[in-house]
């Protein structure tokens, strides 16, 4: 019988000090999975923001070192990743039927939180 795959944690398959930046948005996560005023979208939501969060920051950060390469052009690099990291979840996920309907509905979400949280930056520094 073959040996089959041991089961490995994220922080297994990552390089080390990853966890570093994921401290820094536990606290919230851990707060807000305790509120019993936000729905479940809401928690989950928090869960995933921060675990992509913390992916993104490291991967950026990373790269940008190992390959010397500007900030400005790791982010385009990044946004390429993640859009075919999305494509992958999905074809994973869903049968073909099912996708352009994903792909709607997920550029559709991206674009307003991305507008919304960019709004909410600017408007922040733009008060006194």
């Amino acid at each position: 019988m073959p040996k089959m795959p041991k089961q490995r944690s994220l922080s297994d398959v990552l390089e080390p000090g990853f966890a570093r930046g994921y401290e820094q948005f536990k606290e919230v996560v851990d707060w807000s999975q305790d509120q019993s005023f936000l729905t479940v979208e809401q928690k989950v939501w928090a869960f995933c923001f921060e675990r992509v969060s913390v992916g993104m920051i490291e991967a950026a950060n990373t790269a940008e070192t190992r390959f010397e390469m500007p900030p400005n052009q790791v982010v385009i690099e990044l946004w390429s990743a993640i859009g075919s990291a999305l494509a992958t979840v999905n074809a994973q996920a869903f049968t073909a039927k099912g996708m352009p309907e994903v792909r709607r509905q997920m550029l559709n979400h991206m674009k307003v939180g991305y507008d919304r949280t960019m709004k909410g930056i600017l408007d922040d520094a733009v008060q006194p």
